[in-house]
């Protein structure tokens, strides 16, 4: 079961992924082409509503055109 901390991190997650997308000028139907993944989960995953895993971060990393890490370049909540 995800706590309140597990899903303000998963909201945070999610925006920085989709202002690295938008930053990079890449649609949601090309990151699925680039990526191979269904355009409604990369959706879920920039909602925050989908805790993608480190193989996923590194696919949407590698469509975006950045390191993985900078996916998770965001304050971490309450810290």
């Amino acid at each position: 079961m995800k706590t309140k901390q597990d899903n303000l991190f998963l909201a945070e997650l999610g925006k920085n992924i989709k202002r690295l997308r938008n930053k990079h000028n890449i649609s949601l139907r090309k990151l699925e082409v680039l990526c191979d993944l269904d355009r409604a989960r990369i959706s879920q995953y920039e909602n925050g509503l989908r805790d993608p895993s480190a193989t996923t971060l590194a696919k949407l990393a590698a469509g975006i055109g950045v390191h993985p890490s900078e996916l998770l370049d965001f304050p971490l909540p309450g810290a």
